[in-house]
C-alpha cells in the first residue's frame, strides 16, 4: 500500500507505539481487500465503529484503551445507529 510521508511517520512510531499500531493494523486490512492507499477521514479525531461490542474485537477494544491513554481521542461509535 501506498502512504504519504504523514502516514508513514506514524507507522514508524511518530506518535507512539499505540498510534503505529493502530496504523499497521489499518495497512494489514487494506492490503487484505486490495487497496491501494488510505482514504482521508473527514472528523476531526477519526471515527470507528465497532458495532455491538463482539467479543472477536477485544484486541480493538484494548487498543482504544491504549490510545485513550495516551491522550488519543478516537471518535468511537460503538452501536450502529438507527437510520
Amino acid at each position: 500500500m501506498e502512504l504519504t510521508p504523514g502516514q508513514q511517520a506514524l507507522l514508524d512510531g511518530s506518535r507512539g507505539p499505540a498510534m503505529a499500531k493502530v496504523v499497521r493494523t489499518l495497512v494489514m486490512y487494506g492490503e487484505c481487500f486490495g487497496a491501494r492507499r488510505m482514504v482521508e477521514v473527514t472528523g476531526a479525531r477519526g471515527h470507528l465503529v465497532t458495532s455491538f461490542g463482539l467479543s472477536m474485537l477485544k484486541p480493538v477494544y484494548d487498543l482504544m484503551d491504549e490510545l485513550v491513554a495516551g491522550r488519543e481521542r478516537p471518535g468511537v461509535q460503538r452501536r450502529p445507529t438507527a437510520a
